[in-house]
Parts: structure tokens; C-alpha cells; sequence
């Protein structure tokens, strides 16, 4: 379907469940300009395709629902908590993490992955939001379901009933567990509580809130990544096997794993001025969808995007967004998405789907929700 969108309809009007009109874009062109240009197409509405028409409560509070100067502001410290330094010293500790919570697999047999891996996003998000080990799995599930409230495994109740109750047990733990974050400088309460923005410290509620962020848009990408990568070698030995041989593959798996799977499918922006855009007129206060699951398959930016290729160089996917917004935590999630790889390897263990994989039923993540192997030491 999006294939054909980008050869016949690139540019698509389309109305929202509540009557807002919004315009869809699929190539890889124009999702690339409205995620570089801040300033023409702004975040403080909300991100998500559940933003159209229902500007998020939270814009302009968090790193990913505020525009420059202050959305600069908040990136400094979050990244000093998140970004490639805080991966790197946490490094040692993920490859320790990995290697425990794959150890019910490498024993052999069958195992749901879906439910076995759940936990694995939180080897590296948990200590840098300063969250305690006993949460990690509540806030995986919780987190998913913020994003897929009509999935029959995550569904409590109606859809606006099961993001109520999942957040409401996700601010819990954030709210029970930010007297001892804060005072840990490495973690992001804590760097986020010691800058000013335009001249005030932080609420308590901010604080929250951006924690809460960077823990659903970070668990849901990498644990999807993880298990769509698993998919796909298992159904690809050969490929695992050249893996195996060549631990060189790891960094360009892991980026194409990202393109490849897109967990997030789409980025919603709103137009701050009248522009035109691949020949649609948009005025100021107009509601755009960037489509990067599509744009990440452009015929006319990569070679046969189909193919799930390792050695593809340049990859300049959007799976990790572009520009000012572009992911706080992609170190993160690259090291850890490579450590699991890594550590399989180093295992010399096979595997192979002993069932059908069940998907997340979500417009916004693209996720998996069983995924049943067999694993051979």
C-alpha cells in the first residue's frame, strides 16, 4: 500500500476519527523536511497520530513535545543522561543484563521471546531514569499499553480506560522512585533538576512527565526492534550464520534492523505558517503526518528496501527521527540492540520460530506480541 502511495498518491488528505482533516505524507523526501525544520512544523501538539485534533496535555513540557529555543534546554541534560556518553559507561552493565535474561532461552527448548525479552529495554533505560529493577516489567507492559489500548493482551477496559490505569501505574513508579533519582546526577530526574528553563526550574510534574516520555517512546522502539530482528534471522539462517562468522555485522544489523522495522510508523507535526509542501498547500495550525514506515522503504533513497541487507551503506533511515527531535537515546538502544546480538553469537546458540507471531494491534508502534522459538545450545 505505500508503495503505491509514493508512486501515485505521495501527499494524502485524510480525516481524523474526530472530523479534524489531516495530510499524510509517505516519501522519504518530505518526511526527511518536516522533521529538519522545527520551526515550520512544530511538536508542542503532540507527536503521536492520537495528537490529531487532541493537542497532547503535556506540550511543550516534554523533550519531544517542545520546539528550540526550549526544547534546547531540556536536550542538554537529557542527553548527558541518556545520550552516547551515559551508553557508553553503561555498556559493561547491558552486556551483564543481556546475558542473564537470555540464559532461559540458551538452556533450549521453546519459549514465547515476546514475553521472555520483555524486561530488556529496561537493562539500559531502567537505571538511567532512575527506576528500581522491580519495576522494569510493569513499566514495559504499562508502557505498551499507553500505545496499544485496544491490543486484546494490553486492554483494560475501553481504550481511554486502559491508558488511564497504564499511566496512572507508570507515574507511580516514576513519582515513588524520584526522591533517589533526583539525587543521582547521572540519572534524568536528576540532570533534568539541576537546569533552569527560561529562567525556572522544573516542576515536579515536568520532571515526571519527561521521564514518563522517555520511557514508553524508548521501551516500546527497542524491545520491537529486538524481537522484529529476531524474526527476521530466524527466518533467515544464512544470515545468522554470517553474523556468527563476522562479529563486524553487529553495528550495520542493528541500523538496519531499526529502518527495516520503524517501530515508530509515523511523527505527527503542525504547520506554524502557511507553506506548500510537494504541491500541498498547508496553512498555519494544519495537522501533518510524517509516515517513516514508509519513507524508510523510499525506492527512490534505498537500493531494493525490501531486503533486509546489513552491509546497506548509506542507511539514512528516520527510524531514530532527524533534526532537532532526532533520539536522545539512540546510543542507548544501539548498544543494547547489539549487545543482544552479540551475546546470542557469542552463545553459539540457533533458533527457529516454533509458531506464528502474533502482532501488536497499534496504528502508532510496530510491535510484536508473540513470538514463539526454538532454541538449540
Amino acid at each position: 500500500m505505500w508503495r503505491d502511495l509514493r508512486r501515485t498518491c505521495p501527499v494524502r488528505e485524510e480525516v481524523g476519527p474526530d472530523g479534524v482533516p489531516f495530510r499524510s505524507f509517505y516519501r522519504h523526501a518530505e518526511c526527511q523536511a518536516i522533521l529538519r525544520d522545527s520551526g515550520l512544523f512544530s511538536s508542542t501538539s503532540g507527536t503521536l497520530l492520537t495528537s490529531v485534533g487532541t493537542p497532547d496535555p503535556l506540550g511543550g513540557h516534554t523533550l519531544a513535545t517542545t520546539d528550540p529555543p526550549r526544547h534546547a534546554a531540556l536536550r542538554r541534560p537529557s542527553t548527558r543522561a541518556l545520550g552516547p556518553a551515559a551508553a557508553r559507561a553503561h555498556a559493561d552493565d547491558v552486556h551483564s543484563g543481556v546475558r542473564g535474561l537470555l540464559e532461559p532461552l540458551l538452556a533450549g527448548g521453546v519459549h514465547d521471546v515476546a514475553v521472555l525479552l520483555r524486561r530488556l529495554p529496561m537493562i539500559a533505560a531502567g537505571p538511567m531514569l532512575g527506576l528500581p529493577e522491580t519495576t522494569w516489567e510493569m513499566a514495559v507492559s504499562a508502557a505498551t499499553a499507553t500505545i496499544a489500548p485496544c491490543d486484546p493482551l494490553h486492554a483494560d477496559g475501553d481504550a481511554t480506560e486502559t491508558v488511564l490505569r497504564a499511566s496512572a501505574g507508570l507515574f507511580g513508579a516514576i513519582r515513588e522512585a524520584l526522591p533517589s533519582s533526583l539525587s543521582a546526577p547521572d540519572t534524568l530526574p536528576g540532570a533534568l533538576s539541576e537546569v533552569s528553563v527560561e529562567g525556572a526550574a522544573l516542576t515536579r510534574r515536568q520532571l515526571m512527565a519527561n521521564v514518563h516520555s522517555a520511557l514508553i517512546g524508548g521501551s516500546t522502539a527497542t524491545l520491537n526492534t529486538a524481537l522484529h530482528l529476531l524474526l527476521h534471522l530466524a527466518r533467515t539462517p544464512d544470515l545468522w550464520q554470517e553474523v556468527v562468522e563476522d562479529r563486524s555485522l553487529v553495528p550495520g544489523l542493528v541500523d538496519e534492523a531499526a529502518r527495516w522495522t520503524t517501530p515508530a510508523r509515523q511523527l505527527v507535526r503542525r504547520a506554524t505558517a502557511d507553506v506548500e509542501l510537494a504541491g500541498a498547500h498547508l496553512r498555519a495550525g494544519d495537522w501533518v503526518v510524517a509516515w517513516l514506515a514508509s519513507a524508510n522503504r523510499d525506492e527512490a533513497v534505498f537500493a531494493d528496501p525490501d531486503r533486509f541487507d546489513p552491509r546497506r551503506a548509506p542507511n539514512p533511515h528516520l527510524a531514530f527521527g532527524l533534526g532537532p527531535h532526532f533520539c536522545v537515546g539512540a546510543a542507548a538502544g544501539r548498544t543494547l540492540l547489539g549487545a543482544l546480538v552479540t551475546e546470542l553469537a557469542d552463545s553459539g546458540a540457533r533458533f527457529e520460530l516454533a509458531g506464528q507471531p502474533r502482532r501488536l494491534v497499534s496504528a502508532v508502534v510496530n510491535g510484536i506480541t508473540r513470538l514463539p522459538m526454538r532454541f538449540t545450545p
